[in-house]
């Protein structure tokens, strides 16, 4: 035979036989070495994510408060940056709620029914029925503008106007945002009064806006057709100086409104923020809590 060729009839049965098996023997190991670190990879990850779940939990017991509780409905303080539905980074109010109550770290309070929402970067009141009537009711007092509703929110950019009503119709723009036209068929309604903060910065506002009606971004876009986006919104404002602040400061600070019979006043002091922690704005607070008329107008 030519030389550089390696003939099988030369070579002995037995060496032949201990080559087969030993490559035979390297290749199971290799396999069963690839499984069980693709085992390990994947127990790790399961494990990574249910802590984190817990942790995602705990976190949302340990900063949730709860500001009103009857046999008809419950109100509960929410945290800033919390998505109301589930994403791929958090469960969401609901399922966290769910949660939180099935393992015994928040009260057994049963089915609840969500009678509005509020975007994960808003903190402040959240209202749930706790009955299907009581759903139906709230419902149609949203739907009919019977709930008085206020929030507070911040910005540095001087608007346009200091108080008075922003009317219009809304659509959808870019990057998941919307914005404010100026036809009114069916428009979105927020009364707003301001108040200067200038002893904490310089042209800084504080804002209570009272919406009438119950849009997506409602009050993120009116503040952005008044050319004072609120401060730290990353979406209707420059993302850089967004960066510069701890959170998009937006709180739902008061809700009231009659549920059978009864008057249901419910207030969320804001906690979350360095600046909605400052004595300028809790006087602020104060000053328009004191003015009669001014919640319920």
């Amino acid at each position: 035979m030519a030389s550089g060729w390696l003939d099988l009839h030369c070579l002995p049965v037995t060496s032949l036989s201990w080559d087969v098996s030993l490559f035979v023997d390297v290749t199971v190991t290799i396999v069963a070495v690839a499984i069980v670190a693709v085992a390990v990879v994947v127990v790790v990850i399961v494990a990574v994510v249910i802590v984190a779940g817990l942790l995602d939990v705990e976190a949302f017991r340990l900063k949730i408060r709860v500001l009103y509780e009857s046999d008809t409905c419950i109100a509960m303080d929410k945290p800033v940056g919390i998505p109301f539905h589930a994403n791929d980074a958090s469960d969401g109010v609901m399922g966290l709620l769910r949660t939180a109550m099935d393992e015994g770290t928040l009260p057994a309070w049963g089915t609840l029914y969500p009678v509005h929402r509020l975007d994960a970067v808003t903190s402040g009141v959240l209202l749930f029925a706790r009955q299907q009537e009581a759903a139906r009711l709230l419902g149609e007092a949203f739907a009919e503008r019977e709930i008085h509703k206020a929030y507070i929110a911040l910005s540095e950019k001087k608007p346009s106007k200091k108080q008075g009503r922003i009317l219009g119709d809304m659509e959808r723009s870019r990057r998941g945002t919307w914005k404010l036209l100026r036809s009114t068929q069916a428009p979105a309604i927020t009364d707003f009064v301001s108040q200067s903060l200038a002893s904490i910065q310089p042209g800084l506002r504080i804002f209570l806006l009272k919406p009438k009606t119950g849009k997506t971004h409602q009050l993120r876009v009116a503040m952005k057709s008044l050319g004072a986006p609120i401060l730290g919104d990353a979406l209707y404002g420059a993302s850089e100086e967004a960066e510069r602040w701890d959170r998009t400061y937006l709180h739902a600070w008061r809700l009231s409104f009659d549920l059978f019979g009864e008057r249901v006043e419910i207030v969320a002091p804001p906690c979350e923020g360095a600046l909605f922690e400052r004595e300028e704005v809790q006087a602020a607070l104060g000053a328009w809590d004191a003015q009669t008329g001014l919640m319920d107008s």
